[in-house]
């Protein structure tokens, strides 16, 4: 497709997308010499000739919104029977890989992206349009921070496709609202929900719920509750979560019923945060709700039908009545009719077992802050509380010392029945101990002090004839004492021998090796320093700079069985290498 001249106008140049019903490119206008956006409308569904009617039709009445923070639609045309929509050019990346690299956000600039996303619905809505479909994947976001937002209201042209609205359920089920799901039509508080997700992956980074299908993703988001966001990320003001809750509300009588409603209470939490002031909720001056006269949605001539509430008069519960006598199939969009009988027939079983469960269930209980806290006062206060404390894997700290609580599964905040387990990541202590100075101790008070720091005894063990120590003496180590090393290194010791004693020197015992070390990836450059120890002392054989991933060698002579190398990456010890004469050379 790339490189292709459409119409004999339209060079397309670049793909920027691939849904499930079109896929996006960006082309330059050979007649403005300007770039627009292309989308094209994928097989099977772009042989469908009421659906391509519909776009037509839907495309020319959203062409009437305009606002830089909104995709504006200008034609939809055909090139040899391949139908095509014209918008204006959107830059930047799609906010779901965005997200997915640099969440989570500071608050201001979680705030002033949602802002930014709440202002273009507002010209949406204002338009008389929802957007219907609204993701982190229909969000650009250009290099200087702005938000636009693509495909507004295309959601009313896959009531006339067969296909078409099961195709994208996957892809909005994260970002659909529990009344969507139950049958109602799309609405301004539905896409009200969508914002309030985004903005839950913006401070916490990932999504509210999570499911291994869209059905059971759109079943968590009816009847789970909504995740508390200053659980996940303690910096989250107690203003803002109650923003998400609200936007995030199953009811959605309770949720902010208008983009314009939400936008009110962000600016002033952007306005706050901005000059330091102090806010609590619920925020004065915020607006209430609508009317329901006052909200008017329009969809397309050949979409599902529009449904506008009647005024409110006299005879409003005369009008009432005659809409609950409206056959369903009328206010709902074919594409979503099979979906949501099917998800009524699987709610019976499930509803039917969870109010069973849940008059039986023990009560929820707040996992509490356990890390930092030894294992021992962390069970205390659990058993308290009616749970228990699972011990799990064991994990090297420079933090924490040994038998103090790391991580908890599930996290402080979560939820969990009483008489649970909480499982529990417990520190194994630094990964590095130092030598202690064993000068003039016997040889057995040297082995116990060593196997107590995890360190081992290097065999054999070295005499020599000393004129100041007793026969059995240590005279020194290697390396020697104070110096840091990995638990698990050999200690080479030097023990003083009875002057008759026929002593074999390994300390003349000389050695070539050959080092070679690879940087990690994914670090910057950093400064490597690489010494030496062995029996005469301590020296540094390479000292220089290094990137990521790069691949070099160190060579060096050593003397004395074994010697040890220590690799230090901006003067922090990384590695401790114990290498002996009979390896001529090493690898690490």
């Amino acid at each position: 497709m790339i490189g292709t001249l459409l119409r004999v106008r339209y060079e397309v140049t670049q793909q920027v997308d691939e849904g499930p019903v079109f896929v996006l490119y960006r082309a330059l206008d050979k007649v403005t010499g300007r770039e627009v956006m292309i989308r094209t409308i994928r097989d099977p569904f772009s042989a469908e000739a009421a659906f391509v009617d519909s776009v037509r039709a839907n495309v020319r009445e959203l062409a009437n919104i305009q606002h830089p923070g909104v995709e504006r639609f200008v034609d939809v045309d055909e090139d040899e029977g391949m139908p095509f929509i014209v918008s204006e050019v959107r830059m930047g990346q799609h906010f779901d890989e965005r997200l997915r690299r640099l969440a989570p956000y500071s608050v201001p600039v979680a705030i002033s992206l949602t802002v930014q996303i709440l202002e273009g619905l507002v010209a949406i809505q204002s338009a008389g349009f929802i957007h219907g479909e609204l993701t982190s994947r229909h969000v650009l976001v250009a290099q200087d921070g702005k938000a636009s937002l693509l495909q507004p209201g295309i959601w009313a042209t896959y009531a006339n496709s067969r296909l078409a609205g099961a195709a994208v359920l996957p892809t909005i089920a994260n970002y659909l609202a529990p009344e969507v799901s139950q049958g109602t039509m799309p609405s301004p508080a539905s896409d009200v929900y969508a914002v309030g997700v985004m903005l839950f992956e913006m401070l916490c980074a990932r999504p509210p719920f999570s499911g291994d299908t869209p059905m059971a993703l759109a079943s968590k988001h009816m009847t789970a509750p909504v995740p508390s966001a200053r659980s996940i990320n303690p910096s989250v003001p107690e203003v803002l979560e109650e923003v998400v809750r609200k936007a995030m509300s199953k009811d959605p009588s309770v949720r902010y019923d208008t983009a314009k409603a939400m936008l009110h209470d962000c600016r002033i939490i952007q306005d706050a945060v901005r000059f330091g002031k102090q806010l609590t909720w619920p925020l004065s001056g915020t607006p209430a709700p609508a009317a329901a006269s006052e909200v008017k949605v329009a969809a397309s001539k050949s979409g599902p039908k529009k449904y506008e509430p009647p005024a409110v008069k006299a005879d409003a519960a005369k009008e009432a009545r005659k809409i609950d006598e409206l056959d369903m199939a009328d206010r709902l969009p074919r594409w979503l009719t099979g979906i949501a009988y099917a998800f009524v027939c699987a709610l019976i079983v499930m509803i039917g077992g969870w109010v069973f469960w849940s008059l039986t269930k023990p009560k929820q209980i707040q996992v509490p802050k356990l890390e930092g806290m030894q294992v021992a006062q962390a069970k205390q206060r659990l058993e308290g509380m009616g749970l228990t404390l699972r011990e799990g894997r064991k994990e090297f700290s420079e933090r924490q010392p040994e038998g103090v609580i790391l991580k908890l599964d599930p996290a402080p905040g979560g939820l969990v029945r009483e008489g649970a387990a909480v499982s529990a990541v417990i520190s194994r202590g630094s990964k590095f101990v130092q030598v202690p100075d064993l000068r003039g101790r016997t040889l057995t008070e040297a082995k116990t002090l060593l196997l107590g720091l995890d360190l081992q005894v290097n065999e054999p063990i070295e005499k020599r004839r000393s004129s100041q120590l007793e026969p059995g003496r240590v005279m020194s180590t290697v390396p020697e004492s104070r110096s840091k090393v990995e638990r698990g290194t050999r200690i080479r010791l030097t023990v003083s021998s009875d002057r008759r004693e026929n002593v074999a020197d390994i300390s003349s015992a000389r050695g070539s090796y050959l080092l070679t070390i690879t940087m990690p990836k994914g670090i910057e450059a950093v400064n490597v320093r690489v010494d030496v120890s062995d029996v005469s002392g301590v020296r540094t054989i390479h000292d220089d700079r290094h990137r990521a991933g790069e691949k070099f060698e160190v060579e060096a002579d050593g003397l004395g069985d074994p010697v040890y190398f220590k690799v230090f990456f901006n003067g922090q010890l990384v590695k401790s290498v114990e290498k002996s004469p009979r390896e001529a050379s090493g690898r690490e």
